[in-house]
């Protein structure tokens, strides 16, 4: 089980410094490369601009993290702690209300 964000579309890489474009942060590297925030994986061969492949696509399972905008996205990924353990759990807690409210969060 992860606790990965889950992205509506996949990030591409930044090669300044092999980053995710969504998440903003230094990808981890293991045989692959994948984004520590959101589990986005691009192969070793991977160059500026290539799309990554989300989680649930190649790990076959679900993220289990919420489902979060972009914007979402870079500010949990940029806290550490309690801070993103907070966070995460507010944004679970809003799911919850929408879901059970029939209400779509907006995502774009």
């Amino acid at each position: 089980m992860s606790d990965y964000l889950r992205l509506t579309e996949a990030p591409t890489w930044c090669i300044s410094y092999p980053t995710c474009s969504v998440c903003c942060v230094d990808l981890e590297y293991d045989d692959d490369w994948m984004c520590p925030s959101c589990g986005t994986s691009w192969d070793s061969g991977s160059s500026d601009g290539d799309t990554g492949t989300l989680y649930g696509d190649w790990a076959g399972e679900p993220a289990t993290g919420p489902e979060v905008t972009e914007d979402e996205a870079w500010r949990i990924s940029h806290l550490k702690g309690d801070a993103r353990a907070a966070t995460l759990k507010r944004v679970r807690e809003e799911e919850v209300r929408f879901r059970a409210a029939g209400i779509d969060r907006d995502l774009s």
